[in-house]
């Protein structure tokens, strides 16, 4: 990938951990440094594996960096902190769920797949504590709530 400033980037998608839109730029935060590339998000994150996950007008991120994911951010196994909207908080929980069991290959939506998922890519997700809907699928943590948010209750 080129940056801005003309110089090629050979880009190691595990090794980043999320992308950032400035302007008409966008931050490419990867190890050692990020760097600057003069595109749009849509455009960088077209570049980049099905892991990475919009979650913000400004930020796309590594699912399999997700290390935990609050109300207003997302916090990544290096340590950096993704803004997300509140009102979205539990759509987004979802999408990255979904897009880490579908990474490591385990079936989207069933704890199984969760529970596979957790184990690679560190996000702190325990299936057993967690109450099932009617279809099997963990409530409160897959699906869109249709109000307020509520955590999963412990068994």
């Amino acid at each position: 990938m080129k940056d801005s400033s003309g110089r090629n980037h050979v880009v190691d998608p595990a090794r980043t951990s999320y992308l950032e839109a400035r302007h008409q730029y966008s931050m490419v935060h990867t190890a050692p440094e990020p760097f600057k590339m003069r595109e749009s998000l849509t455009s960088t994150l077209g570049r980049f594996p099905s892991y990475f996950v919009r979650v913000h007008r400004s930020y796309a991120v590594n699912a399999l960096m997700v290390s935990s994911i609050g109300r207003d951010e997302i916090n990544l196994t290096n340590g950096e902190r993704v803004p997300i909207p509140v009102r979205q908080s539990t759509a987004i929980r979802s999408l990255i769920l979904s897009t880490i069991s579908n990474a490591l290959g385990g079936p989207a939506g069933t704890s199984d797949g969760l529970a596979s998922a957790s184990c690679g890519s560190g996000l702190a997700v325990d299936a057993t504590a967690v109450d099932e809907d009617e279809n099997g699928r963990p409530e409160g943590m897959c699906q869109p709530s249709k109000g307020k948010e509520t955590p999963p209750s412990n068994k």
